[in-house]
């Protein structure tokens, strides 16, 4: 009997370790998504700001004067530091982590199928997804 505890606080002890890895690892990969779309958007904003920039240059007539103007040179700057800071965060999305590819998995809990996909494969209807026929009471009109 003592053995068969033993067996099942080892199972228990490790099957919470890697349900940690995975959430840390997972909360990892939401955050570098997080700070991609910030930096897309940050970027995308930028943009805008250059075109503004730019279109208020030529409407004035100087056109020869864009890469020099001061506006447009500290737009591009940003714009080049954004997507520096862009491809080190995709690099970062693509890198797994170095403990993730050393650990292995030793066990996998079976999957049970949802209550809709049961209920989907005995052809019974759930009761949010009750067919109306398309015919719906019409509300009376006020006067």
């Amino acid at each position: 009997m003592s053995d068969l505890w033993k067996e099942v606080t080892t199972w228990l002890s490790e099957t919470t370790k890697s349900a940690i890895k995975e959430t840390e690892d997972l909360a990892r990969r939401g955050r570098v998504k997080m700070e991609i779309l910030g930096i897309n958007t940050a970027l995308s904003d930028k943009f805008a700001a250059l075109g503004g920039v730019v279109y208020e240059i030529i409407k004035k007539g100087g056109r020869s004067s864009i890469k020099a103007n001061a506006k447009v040179k500290k737009l591009l700057a940003e714009i080049a530091r954004l997507e520096a800071q862009l491809r080190a965060s995709k690099q970062k999305k693509e890198t797994p982590k170095a403990s993730r590819k050393s650990s292995t998995r030793k066990t996998t809990a079976k999957k049970t199928p949802s209550k809709r996909a049961t209920k989907k494969a005995s052809g019974k209807k759930s009761s949010s997804a009750k067919n109306t026929g398309g015919k719906t009471k019409a509300k009376p009109k006020k006067k």
